[in-house]
């Protein structure tokens, strides 16, 4: 038996006379169904239709629309939400961007897309992408914005030289504020709906450097001699920098040589509304990892001795630093037994690439050791599939960008994979090309 598609309702209205004016009466639903119903009084009924139409071009509202407010001289209409606690900001039409734009990142894009919250760092990107839009299109009027002057953004800033992966992150958060004023009443239309934003295509492609296979010697032996373990650490395991300044001597198996990786360490920065001003404040403090697949166990059979004679050299100093070692302290800290952040771990790396001067020294930072480890994983013939996991990816393509298959490379991959066949290709006749002669 096929099911019978009902109709959404979207809105209702009435009309009728009272005292000397028009009363006009118009539900608007909520998405969750819910409903608010909404009188009004005017002169004529051309006055009371036209409100209606606003009211409609509302379609369903937000669920924490609480009221709606309609204005005796101007007829603006303005959604009245549950407060906030993190915007005290009313919508209404005519906003500036500016304004819109704070309400957009707190009211909505912090909660995420399916009302999950967001972690920090990205609600951060959010709101640095949102200072590009505030830059050129602040001071004009949401009602006021065209398809040609997002388009005009867009193009600016492709201009201006951001990447394309940059900009094409700020044209999203465009996209879904212009959809979200619809949603407040802020616009009566979403210019967007049927338009997308084009972007010219970058023809650079980043490249990914690593440490090459005649360098790493030389590396290792600046690391040891300097006692820089952490960064043979980072090559040998491919860690994010995170995952190792979040790990303890607890999540060390030196029995099994391995060490289980579950959480991250990382300044992050936490953004409030206040005075619809976005003001920021930095804290380190554990995190969850990057995704599902980060959690993941890592082998340390090659550098296990390494391990053991830092951990004897760590007591050394917490004790230097008056402080008493134990089972939970990090693995690797500054010479202050601090945690060690992904700065200051940056700045190891260049100290010990200004020393060494290796090929391309001054590209190489510390997820390029990262790339680096996925990279010898290919060279010793080591499954994308296996180096996926072990890097913690969770896509294969990513793994794939890593792996750094040299041209040479390739040409022996090709030809062992069609030797098996070659023997059986045989021409009748000669092909002549340019004047040679091909068998």
């Amino acid at each position: 038996m096929s099911k019978k598609k009902t109709r959404q309702k979207r809105g209702t209205g009435g009309l009728r006379c009272k005292g000397g004016k028009i009363e006009g009466t118009f539900t608007v639903y909520r998405q969750n169904g819910t409903s608010i119903k909404k009188s009004f009084m005017r002169d004529t009924e051309r006055e009371i239709n036209d409100i209606k139409a606003k009211l409609r071009l509302l379609g369903l509202v937000d669920n924490d629309v609480k009221g709606i407010e309609i204005d005796k001289k101007t007829n603006e209409i303005r959604l009245i939400k549950n407060e906030n606690k993190s915007s005290k900001i009313k919508v209404y039409s005519d906003m500036l961007v500016r304004d819109y734009i704070n309400y957009y990142l707190f009211g909505h894009r912090k909660k995420g897309e399916r009302g999950k919250i967001i972690e920090e760092t990205t609600f951060l990107s959010y709101c640095d992408k949102a200072k590009y839009i505030e830059e050129y299109l602040g001071n004009k009027k949401m009602t006021e914005l065209t398809v040609d002057d997002l388009q005009n953004f867009i193009d600016k800033l492709q201009q201006r030289g951001l990447s394309y992966s940059n900009v094409k992150q700020v044209r999203n958060v465009l996209t879904t504020m212009i959809r979200y004023a619809k949603k407040d009443g802020v616009i009566t239309e979403n210019i967007l709906a049927d338009e997308k934003l084009a972007l010219k295509q970058s023809n650079r492609t980043k490249e990914k450097y690593i440490i090459k296979k005649e360098d790493r010697k030389t590396f290792i032996d600046y690391c040891i001699k300097n006692k820089y373990y952490d960064l043979i650490f980072l090559m040998t395991t491919g860690l994010r920098a995170g995952e190792l300044a979040g790990l303890c001597w607890k999540d060390i198996d030196f029995n099994n040589a391995t060490a289980k990786i579950y959480r991250q360490y990382k300044r992050v920065t936490h953004i409030k509304n206040e005075n619809n001003e976005r003001i920021r404040k930095s804290v380190k403090e554990f995190k969850d990892l990057k995704t599902k697949a980060s959690y993941r166990t890592v082998w340390l059979t090659d550098i296990i001795d390494l391990l053991k004679v830092h951990k004897e050299e760590q007591k050394e100093l917490a004790l230097k630093n008056n402080k008493a070692f134990t089972e939970e302290d990090f693995v690797f800290t500054t010479s202050k037994y601090t945690a060690m952040l992904n700065d200051y771990l940056w700045a190891r790396v260049k100290k010990v690439m200004n020393s060494i001067k290796i090929e391309n020294y001054d590209k190489i930072s510390t997820h390029n050791l990262r790339h680096t480890y996925i990279s010898m994983c290919a060279e010793k013939g080591v499954s994308i599939k296996e180096a996926q996991m072990l890097a913690g990816h969770s896509d294969i393509g990513i793994t794939l960008v890593y792996t750094h298959l040299q041209e040479q490379q390739l040409e022996e991959a090709s030809n062992k994979a069609t030797n098996d066949i070659a023997k059986y290709i045989k021409l009748d006749k000669q092909v002549v090309y340019n004047n040679e002669n091909i068998v």
